[in-house]
């Protein structure tokens, strides 16, 4: 009330009240809530629908397969072969043509051949004897992989 009227009754005054102000919480839990969902569903994406795959290298593959049938390690040779290729039966395969007692080692491995799913590399498997310090025999090897979301060994054989 002023001086004991009704402002609505003030002549020629009109009075007009501030609109109410609105909340900006409702449109940031929006905007946060759509930003949460472009995550989860690229997250799922990722992990789900587009899955990591072995990219590494044939060569790389095929000197990982050498270092775990050597060693041997047959978890890690269950890593580079083929589902259909027994771990024990890969280290028994290359194994059981290098020499008792010699010093295995590999150099120069490559591609030879390559198409779409399949990838033919080779490799020359060194061997020392007991007591030379020096490789004294080199025999070639060949290795075919096939993409399996990822390179593996589905085989392995000395060139004769």
């Amino acid at each position: 009330m002023i001086n004991g009227r009704s402002p609505t009754t003030l002549p020629g005054v009109s009075i007009t009240l501030p609109a109410a102000r609105r909340s900006r919480v409702p449109a940031a839990f929006a905007i946060l809530g759509i930003l949460a969902a472009l995550i989860a569903g690229g997250t799922y994406y990722y992990t789900q629908l587009y899955p990591a795959t072995n990219r590494t290298p044939p060569e790389e593959i095929v000197d990982q397969f050498l270092t775990a049938v050597f060693e041997p390690d047959l978890d890690a040779v269950d890593g580079v072969v083929c589902a259909s290729w027994d771990p024990a039966a890969a280290v028994e395969r290359v194994t059981s043509q290098i020499p008792a007692h010699a010093t295995v080692g590999w150099e120069e491995i490559h591609v030879l051949r390559t198409d779409e799913a399949r990838v033919i590399v080779e490799a020359t498997i060194t061997l020392t004897p007991f007591a030379d310090t020096e490789p004294s025999d080199f025999i070639r090897w060949t290795f075919n992989l096939v993409d399996e979301d990822g390179w593996l060994v589905c085989e392995a054989r000395k060139i004769v």
